[in-house]
């Protein structure tokens, strides 16, 4: 009887080595987060001020939505891209635009709008994640600075991406204008 007591133990032993361990406290695991192939605007500026921006929606179109916000001190605009009916936006962009005088530099010499141009092509040799560029506004008849950053929802994103795309822009944005305003970033290199 022992002998059989201690074969149909040793059989059990052998089966339970065979199972998977599992965990002394077997909890419920967080169900992963929610992916975004579509942003309605309101979304959009829930998103803005969950991350710590102020957000009004300021333009309205079939195709495309602007939205104003402020971050580090200056305006900037997240435009919606790709939407139905004013909704269901597949793409985002962010950017701010500022004339050369908000950067000490003035439209009236050649020379400074050679500067913003370098110091323009030496932010962009140096930093991910946004581009900036000059170009010639016809409404305003004078050069504009700009930094520019998208966030595709194509093939999905989480809300924690996007909210982690625009905190990133807009530390962006502030580093942009501080190294705008220094005049030695505004020099070509020595070749």
């Amino acid at each position: 009887m022992a002998s059989r007591l201690a074969m149909t133990a040793a059989a059990i032993a052998m089966v339970a080595a065979t199972l998977p361990a599992l965990p002394a406290s077997a909890q419920p695991q967080a169900a992963p987060p929610a992916i975004v192939t579509r942003l309605d605007p309101t979304d959009a500026v829930q998103i803005l001020q969950d991350a710590g921006y102020r957000a009004t929606i300021t333009h309205t179109e079939d195709r495309q939505v602007d939205i104003q916000s402020r971050m580090s001190g200056l305006t900037v605009y997240m435009t919606l891209m790709g939407c139905t009916e004013g909704r269901q936006c597949t793409s985002i962009q962010m950017r701010l635009t500022t004339d050369l005088a908000f950067l000490g530099m003035t439209n009236e010499r050649r020379a400074d709008i050679e500067a913003a141009m370098v110091a323009t092509n030496r932010w962009a040799n140096h930093r991910r994640y946004a581009i900036s560029y000059v170009y010639f506004s016809r409404n305003s008849n004078q050069h504009i600075v700009a930094l520019a950053a998208d966030h595709a929802l194509f093939g999905g994103s989480t809300r924690e991406a996007i909210a982690h795309t625009i905190r990133n822009y807009g530390d962006l944005a502030g580093e942009f204008v501080t190294f705008m305003r220094d005049p030695a970033n505004r020099q070509m290199p020595n070749l």
